[in-house]
Order: structure tokens, then C-alpha cells, then sequence
């Protein structure tokens, strides 16, 4: 591991990053992608389920515009607006049957290997993943999810999985979508943001701790131009350059300490915060991206800030003996 950024090796002219668990993929400027990492369920995409440290080629994939990874899978935006998706499957959440299936540690699951289409899907301007969902946002500015629902994260007003994707219930005028582990988010056009999924620790924003399965509108934010949504946390990056965070808040991964205290899976009673936060001296913000334990902004004048836990490294401003923050720290040696 590295505490500061390192130089990536075998990948040149990425136009974009998506960082799964235990992998990460990059869609090039060339319309083709390369992934690393872990494989156990093929979510590299090159036709194996082995490991690599070093970028390699999903197979058969052309005119790719966006990637986004989730647990142990992946998807991919084309020009043409279908969506492909590869890795694990088993809770649908590669919107595609597959036939295969790939060990977990003596247990076979559903998997693919290469790309599949995802079924039914077209017109689809931006996907997210995490966890075991995909959500992708369509030209229309409707959403449609697919795959793991045990919390209502799909937004279809169930908790029923599907392996196909289904329409967001209510959600219109959406311009930005973002899946957390168990819970999704979206931006609206007016503004305003709604959530829905599992809420035990505030992520959904709506004050209570209530899940739900259908869209729910997070008050106390407005002028919401982005999102980030991380494993039980969510910021939105507000038209004013500023940022507000809500849900789980050990290692202060909201950027703001918080008087709320939520119940873990142990009864362990952990800080969060039901409602938004302004994330302290925070301006500028021109997009965001969250992790299990933290939280970045990039900056209009491209700089990039991070806050929450750094104890593996993870926010990239030097030794994990920094431990955590709720102040956005500069990530040294990004130009």
C-alpha cells in the first residue's frame, strides 16, 4: 500500500476511473477498458479469474464512455447508450443471465467472465454501481436499477432482487445517480436530492433511520449539482461550490463531527448524523467520490481534497499516522 499517490502501470489515456472493492477498472480514450485487482468472479473482464497487478484488457469491448464497479462486478457505458456488465451475479446484479459460475471459497456462484448486455436497456446516459447493484440514469431523466433489493436499494417500492433492471418509482428530472452498498441516491434538476435503500445510520438523509424502498426527498439540501455515495455514507456537492455529508460518521467521513448516535450490528452505538452537514472549509467542490471510509472533492482549480479515515492511506496526504480528519486535507503530489 502507499500513503501518497503512486503512478499506475500498462494504462495510458484514461478517460475515467471506477474503483470496486478489490478492483479497479478505467475506460480509455481509445473507447476500449482495462481493469486490475482481484478476479475471483471474473470482474477483470479478460476472460479469467485471475489476479493482476497490472491493467489488463476487457475482451470484447469497443466504444466504452464510462465504468463502474461494484463488489466483485462491473459495467460499462458504450456511446450507443447499452450498458455491458461482468463478474459476480449472484443477485442479478449484472441486469444479464449467465451460465457460468466461479468458486467462493468452495461455494460455486453465478459469474461471467466477458461482457454481457444488460437486457432491455437503452438510452442510458451514466451507471453507478456498488455493493451488488446497478443503477443507470437515462436520457429521459428516469433511473432504472437492478440486483441485490434485500433493503429497497433499487427504488422500485419492493425489497424483491431483479435480475433485470426496473424503474426507479416517482424519479423524474434526474442529472446525477449514485449507489452506495445498500442504499442509492439521486440528484434532481431542480436541485433537490431523494435517497432510498437501508438507513440504519441516516444515509438516506431524511431524519430518521427508517428503510425505505422507494425514493425519499433529503431536506436541508439544495443547489445539489453531484453526489457521492459511500458504503453508509452520502455528500452532495451543492451549485455554490460547497458540500454537505450525511449517514455514518466514524473516522469522520463526513467532513463534520455530528451529535446523532446510531446502533451498528453489534448494538454498538456509532456516531452519524440523520440530516446534512456542511463539510467544514470546504469551497470550490466541483465533484466528489466516496469510499467505505472517507471522502474527496475535486476542486475547480483541479486540486483535490480528501477527509475521514487515513489509517491504510487512503486519503493520500501522507502517513496513516494522520489517522483520520474532518478537515479536507490537500492529497499531495496529484497535478
Amino acid at each position: 500500500s502507499s500513503d501518497l499517490p503512486v503512478a499506475g502501470t500498462g494504462l495510458a489515456a484514461a478517460a475515467q476511473i471506477g474503483a470496486g472493492a478489490r478492483h479497479t477498472c478505467a475506460a480509455l480514450q481509445d473507447g476500449t477498458a482495462r481493469c486490475w485487482g482481484y478476479n475471483r468472479f471474473g470482474q477483470l473482464g479478460d476472460d479469467t479469474v485471475t489476479s493482476h497487478t497490472t491493467a489488463r484488457a476487457v475482451t470484447g469491448l469497443a466504444g466504452v464512455v464510462q465504468v463502474a464497479a461494484g463488489t466483485g462486478h462491473t459495467c460499462a457505458l458504450l456511446a450507443d447508450g447499452t450498458v455491458r456488465c461482468w463478474g459476480l451475479n449472484q443477485s442479478g446484479q449484472l441486469g444479464a443471465a449467465s451460465t457460468e459460475s466461479c468458486d467462493d471459497a468452495g461455494t460455486r456462484r453465478p459469474c461471467a467472465r466477458t461482457p454481457r448486455a444488460v437486457a432491455g436497456l437503452a438510452g442510458v446516459v451514466r451507471i453507478a454501481a456498488r455493493g451488488y447493484h446497478t443503477c443507470a440514469l437515462l436520457r429521459d431523466g428516469t433511473a432504472r436499477c437492478w440486483g441485490l433489493n434485500s433493503y429497497g436499494q433499487l427504488g422500485d417500492g419492493t425489497t424483491t432482487n431483479r435480475p433485470a433492471p426496473v424503474a426507479v418509482a416517482g424519479l423524474a428530472g434526474v442529472v446525477d445517480l449514485a449507489a452506495g452498498e445498500l442504499h442509492s441516491c439521486a440528484a434532481l434538476a431542480d436541485g433537490g436530492a431523494r435517497c432510498w435503500g437501508f438507513n440504519n445510520y441516516g444515509e438516506l438523509g431524511d431524519g430518521t433511520r427508517t428503510d425505505r424502498p422507494a425514493p425519499t426527498a433529503v431536506p436541508g439540501v439544495a443547489g445539489v449539482a453531484a453526489l457521492a455515495t459511500g458504503a453508509y455514507h452520502t455528500c452532495a456537492a451543492l451549485r455554490d461550490g460547497t458540500a454537505r455529508c450525511w449517514g455514518l460518521n466514524s473516522d469522520l467521513r463526513l467532513g463534520a463531527t455530528s451529535a446523532d448516535r446510531c446502533l451498528d450490528g453489534t448494538n454498538t452505538s456509532q456516531p452519524c448524523s440523520l440530516t446534512p452537514l456542511a463539510v467544514g472549509g470546504l469551497a470550490g467542490a466541483a465533484g466528489l467520490a466516496a469510499g467505505a471510509y472517507g471522502t474527496c472533492a475535486r476542486l475547480v482549480d483541479g486540486a483535490v481534497r480528501c477527509w475521514g479515515s487515513n489509517r491504510d492511506g487512503q486519503l493520500g496526504i501522507g502517513p496513516t499516522s494522520y489517522g483520520w480528519t474532518a478537515t479536507p486535507m490537500p492529497v499531495t503530489g496529484l497535478p
